[in-house]
């Protein structure tokens, strides 16, 4: 398992296909069979996302992540370094979904107004 550490600095044993932009979203994530429960969803790609969040959620566990205004996205758990954990969506974003979600939750610099 790749630390987070590791999985964001870019270094030679990352494993990403897309580049992540950071984002600052409250959502949800439901495991199969179970309720959902709220995460904070730290950045987003077409092809995954990481999110943080005080519950614990199993490796390689299938998951639906809900975005305020968007219908479950289905995906699966890579990795994890508590609180954080990354997730493969089962379907890759279309690009412009995935465009839509950073515009409207982008995480902006501290003191820069919108």
């Amino acid at each position: 398992m790749l630390s987070s550490n590791a999985m964001r600095t870019g270094k030679d044993q990352d494993v990403r296909r897309a580049r992540r932009m950071d984002v600052n979203v409250n959502a949800m994530v439901r495991e199969h069979g179970s309720s959902k429960f709220m995460v904070k969803l730290r950045d987003l790609s077409v092809t995954g996302f990481r999110f943080e969040t005080v519950y614990s959620v199993k490796i390689h566990s299938h998951i639906w992540l809900t975005i305020p205004g968007l219908e479950s996205l289905e995906a699966s758990v890579a990795w994890h370094h508590e609180p954080l954990f990354g997730a493969a969506f089962v379907q890759p974003l279309h690009p412009a979904v995935c465009d839509h979600i950073v515009k409207q939750f982008k995480l902006w610099p501290t003191g820069f107004e919108v």
